[in-house]
């Protein structure tokens, strides 16, 4: 028989269920055999490198220990008890350098059901700038607050949320069913160094496929 899901104990912290769901979004430790077996990839090139973007799902090893790992995250398990194992991931790695930013944007429509972020960066400063910013957008005449950019430019004013320093070993979660919640990181102002970022995208095939012309 099956439960409802009001029976199923969390197996981890409140707090951190709380956050997921009331900012859409919770830190969490990352494993550091994954962190080290990404860094060790990287020096070496052992991942393909598609513009600007390291595909680390193509290499078997790494992506297998990546789900080992999604399987140990407290609320991970909890979610795919409720709602189903994953079916579908997407593993990458984006370095952002000197200069280079990203504006208010969420990825709602590409029918991915959460993505965790993870950062490796050396001994971070706050004034090297590359900080995560979450807000929030709201819901319009206009409708939901989809896209990157351009699209949010005519949603009025978005809500700052939080800003996020990297830290080395330090992993997101976020809700990525939410329209509302958006993000955004700041220039990377240092020259001298590079702030890299593992993004898994977690979800189900019967979504992802659903939303193909966005899926990116």
């Amino acid at each position: 028989m099956n439960r409802h899901p009001a029976d199923i104990d969390f197996p981890g912290k409140p707090e951190q269920l709380m956050s997921y769901y009331n900012d859409g979004w919770v830190s969490i430790k990352v494993e550091p055999t994954v962190s080290n077996k990404i860094k060790t990839g990287l020096v070496n090139g052992q991942y393909s490198w598609v513009d600007d973007i390291y595909l680390l799902d193509h290499d078997d090893s790494t992506l297998n220990l990546v789900k080992s790992y999604i399987d140990t995250i407290p609320l991970l398990k909890w979610y795919q008890h409720i709602f189903g194992q994953f079916d579908d991931f997407k593993l990458e790695c984006f370095q952002v350098t000197a200069g280079e930013t990203l504006h208010w944007h969420n990825e709602c429509m590409t029918g991915w059901t959460i993505k965790l972020a993870l950062h490796w960066v050396s001994e971070w400063k706050e004034s090297y700038g590359g900080h995560l910013i979450f807000g929030r957008a709201p819901v319009t005449s206009k409708g939901l607050p989809f896209g990157g950019a351009e699209e949010l430019i005519d949603f009025g004013d978005i809500a700052h949320q939080r800003t996020i320093i990297p830290k080395d070993g330090e992993g997101i979660l976020w809700n990525n069913m939410d329209p509302c919640l958006i993000h955004k990181v700041t220039p990377v102002t240092e020259k001298n160094e590079i702030r890299y970022t593992v993004t898994v995208r977690l979800g189900y095939k019967a979504n992802t496929q659903c939303f193909h012309l966005y899926n990116i």
